[in-house]
């Protein structure tokens, strides 16, 4: 609920990060503008008026036109998809968690191509559903076999700093 929410919130101030990864599902139901105003805004506004934030956006966060409209993702076709973005000393790899799968061997090739050719101190795959969830929900269901064997060797091979997700389950 809320409270959590707002207890994250503080946490995260007394923390006192550079920046912000939020790793998706920002508000239970996306695509409901009212959401927006009572699940993601009120909570953390102390915290985003002041700590920059990369909001990952989860499957239903992208049919969202409110994510569309409040958070830039810097791909070509306008799409959050797929994307790749450099960040002073950190690359991000942003990775749509149910598409991912399904772009096969193209896909693939686009990952590790970003992978090879990052330059950046700190790599961060950053998805709804990491290659490295053992929770059986969304990727885990579609695409957990491709997962296991081309995203994550690909991640190891190239020393990725971490793969960060919302899994909707704790893990470390």
């Amino acid at each position: 609920g809320t409270a959590g929410l707002e207890a994250a919130s503080r946490k995260i101030l007394e923390l006192d990060p550079d920046f912000i990864i939020h790793t998706g599902s920002l508000v239970l139901y996306a695509y409901w503008d009212m959401m927006w105003d009572t699940q993601f805004f009120p909570p953390f506004k102390e915290c985003f008026a002041r700590k920059p934030l990369c909001a990952i956006p989860a499957y239903k966060d992208c049919y969202s036109l409110q994510f569309a409209y409040m958070l830039y993702y810097p791909t070509e076709n306008g799409q959050w998809d797929n994307w790749t973005w450099a960040v002073g000393p950190v690359r991000f790899i942003g990775v749509e968690g149910l598409g991912a799968a399904d772009g096969g061997a193209n896909f693939a090739r686009w990952f590790e191509d970003v992978l090879k050719n990052a330059k950046e101190d700190f790599v961060f795959d950053v998805t709804s559903y990491p290659a490295y969830t053992t929770n059986p929900f969304g990727r885990g269901q579609k695409g957990h076999d491709f997962d296991k064997t081309t995203l994550q060797p690909l991640l190891a091979k190239y020393k990725a700093t971490a793969s960060l997700g919302c899994t909707g389950k704790y893990e470390f």
